[in-house]
């Protein structure tokens, strides 16, 4: 029995951890048995798979991180604006240039 990516969830039966491994263990819940099957089939733990799935969580680790500190910023301005009088847009336009 596999997953099928149209009629099942995925996060029902995979677990993904850090560092690009999948796991049919999730945590709190009992082992998947499709999960496992999956994992297997499909070949889930090849070496260039999970050093790219570390990657691309490298990279969205990153991506999260600007876009925190983007938002800071933009909180830290609005505030400012509001102290000075200065009317501030909901929208995400920065009326400081």
């Amino acid at each position: 029995m596999l997953l099928h990516p149209y009629h099942d969830h995925p996060e029902k039966h995979l677990f993904f951890e850090p560092g690009g491994i999948v796991t049919w263990k999730r945590p709190g819940k009992p082992p998947s048995r499709k999960g496992r099957e999956s994992i297997r089939v499909y070949a889930l733990l090849r070496d260039g798979l999970v050093r790219r799935r570390a990657a691309l969580e490298k990279l969205l680790r990153v991506q999260m991180e600007i876009a925190n500190q983007g938002a800071k910023e933009i909180s830290g301005r609005a505030l400012l604006a509001l102290r000075a009088g200065v009317p501030v847009v909901p929208c995400g336009i920065d009326t400081f240039g």
